[in-house]
């Protein structure tokens, strides 16, 4: 058969099994599952220990409001000093007023009060619930009161005794100390003054008002304060005067004039009672 060679066939070589596969899938996988878990583990360690570390965030901006709104923190502000001082070396004292009538309508209050300040006397006209009282006179003392009221006639109503408080306690600013002072100084002698004309004393009187007159305008006080104080006693003094001069009745007119210019001035200091 001629030199013809003949090829025996190769054995075929057989693939791995489904069973080797299948081992080789899962250790694929498991390693796979465990780069990827410390993986995970790693980012989320990182995250918290930023959390830890860094400030607080800002609160977000309100719903309704802009995206970059400036949160602002509340500065709690400083409490003022007290700036005022007591001063209760004022006088403080009763007055005596007559009261002449109460009435409804007003027109009749006004008329009678009318009537008495014709006379050169203080009037007072006050509201008391429904009715209107009509005060007349300022005094010192009781017994002067007395006398006033027992001299007036009235045809409806009996004439009353009443009392008036004229307080001596003032909140004085500290930067007006020095003006407190002199007022309370002044307020203390005037009165006195005052006692003395409605005891018949007007000469004495008169003068002691003008001394004080001179020696507050000669004080370093506020040119405000200090021409309210000199016209109070510019006041007083010409009324004094004026009693010195006239008949009885102006004389009890005009003293009780010096007595309201002085309690008035006062009253703005400390307020009415």
């Amino acid at each position: 058969m001629g030199g013809r060679r003949v090829r025996r066939p190769q054995p075929k070589r057989r693939q791995p099994g489904c069973l080797l596969q299948f081992i080789a899938a899962a250790i694929a996988a498991i390693v796979l599952g465990y780069l990827m878990g410390t993986f995970l583990f790693n980012q989320q360690a990182g995250r918290d220990t930023a959390d830890r570390t860094s400030p607080p965030s800002p609160p977000a901006a309100s719903l309704t409001g802009s995206s970059n709104t400036e949160v602002k923190t509340e500065e709690k502000k400083p409490e003022l000093a007290d700036t005022s001082i007591s001063m209760p070396s004022m006088p403080e004292f009763t007055l005596f007023q007559v009261q002449v009538g109460s009435f409804y309508q007003q027109a009749n209050a006004e008329r009678l009060a009318q009537k008495f300040s014709d006379l050169g006397l203080p009037v007072e006209q006050v509201a008391a619930g429904d009715l209107t009282q009509v005060k007349v006179g300022l005094f010192l003392s009781q017994s002067r009161a007395e006398l006033f009221r027992d001299q007036i006639s009235l045809d409806v109503e009996q004439p009353l005794l009443v009392r008036k408080l004229v307080k001596g306690t003032v909140a004085c600013p500290a930067a007006d100390e020095d003006y407190c002072r002199v007022a309370a100084a002044v307020a203390g002698n005037l009165l006195e003054v005052l006692t003395a004309a409605e005891e018949g004393q007007l000469e004495v009187a008169v003068r002691e008002a003008s001394d004080l007159r001179e020696a507050v305008a000669g004080m370093a006080i506020s040119t405000i304060k200090k021409q309210t104080l000199t016209g109070m006693l510019a006041d007083v003094g010409a009324n004094l005067s004026a009693a010195a001069e006239g008949s009885a009745h102006q004389r009890t007119a005009a003293v009780c004039q010096s007595i309201a210019a002085f309690s008035n001035w006062q009253q703005g200091l400390c307020g009415a009672d």
